[in-house]
């Protein structure tokens, strides 16, 4: 039997861990308003699904689940699961979600995606037909850049793997409206980009691809990096990468000629510089040459003289 109250709102707290870590326990003390002492952690085996049972059948365990919060009576359920992920969580999770994409398919749970993100609160909350049904299509999505993303929402850190594309990686963010994903996912892209440049590697091709692609997703920060990166590097840019730079916007090229370095006018100024110190050179030149031919006829004409 389950005594529940009409007026009481139920919040479900989902506690996850690895194995042995106590989660069990720590729902244990907090639904019987008791601790264990070292005897009775060691010695003692708690279910896993205990407090889901509790919360049915104990009608002490329901009572102290309750209190008033902001004058809102509200009744805290705490839901275990099991340390080891291999094994089935739909109890804890409810309804799964399958996201089909361009190379396979790969599965979330709808209350913790609701929960983590407005897009798809939106999209599975709403009146959308996906929240509806159980599949929904991602076209043009690999399974690694949506594994990252379910990475993220599931433990707010961004875990990329080797063959994950960081430009797919941002266009996806920024669908999703995951701003601070995207600021994860510039960090990456820069500090890939970084270490192949340590390494010896040509990044410029890399960095140009990159520009007006962070800029069209938003990844501001990114974008930031691209254009210092060419400005500073704008020689070598330019030289081995002349098209294209000539392909880029309008705005994009007008930056690149107002912040490059070395700018314009320096190296007019070299050139005029190394100009002006080759005739200098030129002209040191032909005076020692007219100097020594005077040195050498006084030299000369003296013995004669005497």
């Amino acid at each position: 039997m389950d005594y529940e109250r009409p007026n009481v709102e139920t919040i479900k707290c989902v506690v996850v861990g690895d194995n042995a870590v106590g989660k069990t326990r720590l729902i244990c003390a907090r639904a019987c308003n008791t601790t264990l002492n070292q005897y009775q952690l060691l010695s003692t085996h708690v279910p896993t699904v205990w407090a889901i049972d509790q919360y049915r059948v104990c009608q002490e365990v329901l009572e102290r689940s309750r209190d008033v919060v902001d004058e809102v009576s509200v009744s805290l359920r705490l839901w275990d699961t099991f340390g080891d992920h291999h094994k089935d969580r739909r109890f804890a999770y409810g309804r799964y979600v399958t996201f089909r994409l361009e190379d396979g398919t790969i599965n979330a749970h709808r209350p913790l995606l609701i929960s983590s993100c407005d897009w798809m609160a939106a999209v599975f909350g709403g009146s959308f037909m996906e929240s509806a049904n159980n599949e929904v299509s991602f076209p043009g999505t690999s399974r690694v850049c949506m594994q990252a993303v379910l990475e993220y929402l599931y433990t707010n850190q961004l875990c990329p793997m080797a063959e994950l594309d960081p430009m797919e990686l941002t266009a996806l963010a920024n669908r999703l409206c995951l701003p601070r994903l995207t600021a994860l996912t510039e960090h990456y892209a820069v500090s890939e980009l970084v270490k192949a440049s340590k390494d010896g590697q040509d990044i410029d091709g890399e960095v140009l691809t990159y520009l007006e692609l962070a800029q069209f997703h938003n990844a501001n920060q990114l974008a930031a990096w691209c254009l210092h990166h060419i400005c500073t590097h704008y020689n070598n840019v330019c030289a081995n990468y002349r098209k294209e730079i000539k392909a880029k916007s309008a705005e994009n090229q007008e930056y690149f000629e107002k912040h490059r370095w070395p700018p314009v006018w320096y190296l007019k100024e070299e050139d005029h510089y190394q100009r002006v110190r080759k005739e200098r050179e030129k002209e040191d030149v032909v005076l020692n040459k007219h100097h020594s031919r005077r040195r050498w006829c006084f030299w000369s004409t003296s013995p004669a003289v005497a």
